[in-house]
């Protein structure tokens, strides 16, 4: 240690040295799949230390004064680099994995090296002290040793957000962990209905990503217990798991700077996606026009009545809907709607309140709850969101309605197929919402569904009282 031209104690060549050594010994031991304050996905072999050797190699000579083998060296190990990231290029589509493996190794190098240039730099501008280089390794510490299990981080929780306890509580079928500022996310019962709390991850993975900062965690994993019946059953686990896959792969593609999926899983819905993409998909059509029941044993399907009935003007001014109806199936079947060639859930699977605004081509989606707080609103909301949106607003669709659909009238469906909507909105309609969706979630919500054009949500909050419905103040 030498004491600078401002008094201020700087490190020696020694010192220096040692420390670009631990600089580099912190990078070159990162696992394989993970980036450090950047990108991180799980995957399979690389060798990168070679390029990590080079690194450090430069950087000595850098460090010694040695300015004709620095230059050569730090230009075989950017060769390196390019090399690698000129792979991914020409796998991104062949084999995304090794593509994103070696884009996340040339993340990594460039890391180190901008590490290394700082104090070194610093060093030369009478800058670097020892407080300097403990903020650098004390960073590479927090990220080694972060560690939360799944009480801890519901204790978080309830800390960030001022809930008491016992409000707020993570499902027991759903695993999380936090380790190297990764955040694991296992679902162990993907099969059950999507507005479960035990199967709703959207609806997790957004209020989990909101109340948790960056400095807590940098990515998020997803990761399921495993299911053995065949693509093709129409066993009701299947056609819920079904459903699972595909949310997962639509949410894949909203996040990708820090949600993956686990590594193993990633085949499995890649597959079912494309499996999916080329079976005539078409969804089922309302039989009947009358779609609720206004009596008091089911309250919810009350309040939905009145919605679309008697105080439909509420969510017209509210909203800008200009045609309004109620229970739209999102039942999906290969080739014909018969319960043998099933892919979703079907029967009671429908969308509570739905309505279109022609003169703006806007397709309005409402997921309505009375007296339920659950998380699972986010999960329906945006299956709803990602079905409509093939089937109702693309020029280029996979999903359709079924031939009968074109021509009927029940329940408002022909509103639904004689245009194309360019604009998709979805409404949380609800009494009471669950504590961790606040608005910061519906903003992280609605950045997501942005990368699948021009859709967005928002919360509505409503009273009910005895058969009348206002918005609450």
């Amino acid at each position: 240690m030498v004491v600078s031209r401002k008094g201020e104690k700087v490190l020696d060549n020694n010192e220096l040295f040692k420390s670009i050594k631990q600089i580099i010994e912190f990078y070159r031991n990162l696992p394989k799949e993970t980036v450090f304050r950047s990108f991180q996905i799980e995957n399979e072999d690389m060798e990168h230390k070679y390029l990590f050797d080079r690194l450090f190699r430069a950087s000595a000579n850098q460090l010694e004064g040695n300015c004709s083998s620095t230059y050569s060296r730090y230009a075989i190990w950017a060769e390196d680099v390019i090399y690698a990231l000129n792979e991914a290029l020409a796998k991104i589509n062949s084999d995304s994995s090794r593509s994103t493996e070696l884009i996340t190794l040339s993340i990594n190098a460039l890391n180190a090296f901008k590490d290394i240039q700082y104090v070194l730099d610093s060093q030369e501008n009478d800058q670097t002290s020892s407080k300097t280089l403990k903020n650098l390794f004390e960073e590479y510490v927090l990220w080694q040793t972060t560690y939360m299990s799944k009480g801890e981080i519901e204790e978080k929780l309830r800390e960030v957000c001022r809930v008491t306890r016992g409000k707020i509580g993570l499902p027991r079928d759903i695993d999380v962990e936090i380790k190297n500022l990764v955040l694991t996310v296992k679902i162990q019962k993907p099969c059950c209905n999507m507005q479960d709390n035990n199967s709703a991850f959207e609806g997790w993975l957004l209020c989990l990503r909101r109340w948790l900062t960056d400095r807590i965690v940098h990515k998020v994993i997803l990761d399921w217990s495993n299911i053995v019946l065949p693509i093709n059953s129409i066993k009701n686990e299947r056609l819920h798991y079904n459903r699972f896959l595909f949310r997962v792969y639509m949410f894949s593609q909203m996040y990708p700077e820090w949600f993956v999926v686990k590594t193993d899983k990633q085949q499995e819905v890649h597959a079912f996606i494309s499996w999916l993409k080329i079976q005539s998909c078409l969804l089922n059509r309302p039989l009947q026009n009358k779609a609720t029941d206004c009596s008091d044993k089911q309250k919810e399907r009350g309040v939905e009545s009145l919605f679309a009935d008697k105080y439909s003007n509420l969510l017209k001014d509210k909203t800008g809907v200009t045609y309004l109806n109620s229970q739209l199936p999102v039942g999906l079947f290969r080739g014909s709607v018969k319960a043998k060639n099933a892919i979703f859930t079907r029967g009671l699977s429908a969308i509570d309140l739905w309505g279109t605004d022609v003169n703006t081509n806007t397709l309005y989606v409402y997921e309505l709850k009375y007296q339920n707080n659950m998380i699972g609103i986010i999960s329906e909301l945006f299956f709803y969101l990602m079905i409509l949106n093939e089937a109702c607003c693309k020029d280029c669709r996979w999903v359709n309605f079924e031939e009968k659909a074109l021509t009927s009238q029940a329940r408002g469906i022909n509103e639904l197929t004689k245009m194309k909507f360019s604009n998709l909105r979805g409404f949380l309609l609800v009494d009471t919402i669950h504590p961790l969706i606040d608005n910061e979630v519906v903003d992280l919500f609605n950045k997501g569904l942005s990368r699948y054009g021009n859709i967005s949500v928002n919360k509505l909050l409503y009273d009910y009282n005895d058969g009348d419905l206002k918005w609450q103040a």
